[in-house]
């Protein structure tokens, strides 16, 4: 059994606008949670001046994180849950959708994998992206 999967996003050639503030990302981040079926507890978020924003959902099933560094069109997400891969999946999509990189790199990792069962399988994603799974 597997306790929870990992996905960390490095996206590149984004929108310098989209990124460098609070009031953009925000929006979009909810937007994930709730596409994705996740349950947002509380969020957090810091606007960097005189801009660059790192953004942060608490989840009842984990996290989603963003830092931004839009002098460089550079976003680094980070979605951690234990609930399913595909809402881990949607989330990141939604993120995706939202910001429009020009070049995307993912790893996934499935984490607490217990007495070697691993009922989460990297080919149950299917929305476009390709993901690999890195154990």
């Amino acid at each position: 059994m597997v306790l929870a999967v990992h996905i960390i996003a490095e996206l590149y050639g984004c929108n310098r606008d989209l990124i460098s503030f609070v009031e953009n990302l925000r929006p979009l981040m909810e937007q994930a949670v709730e596409k994705s079926g996740l349950t947002e507890i509380t969020s957090q978020y810091h606007q960097f001046t005189p801009f660059g924003v790192t953004g942060f959902v608490l989840l009842a099933e984990s996290h989603i994180s963003i830092h931004t560094w839009p002098e460089y069109q550079y976003a680094a997400v980070d979605i951690y849950t234990c609930s399913t891969e595909e809402k881990a999946n949607n989330a990141l999509t939604t993120i995706l959708e939202g910001l429009s990189p020009q070049k995307v790199e993912v790893k996934k990792f499935y984490r607490g994998e217990i007495d070697g069962f691993h009922p989460i399988s990297p080919d149950r994603y299917k929305a476009g992206i390709n993901l690999r799974s890195e154990s």
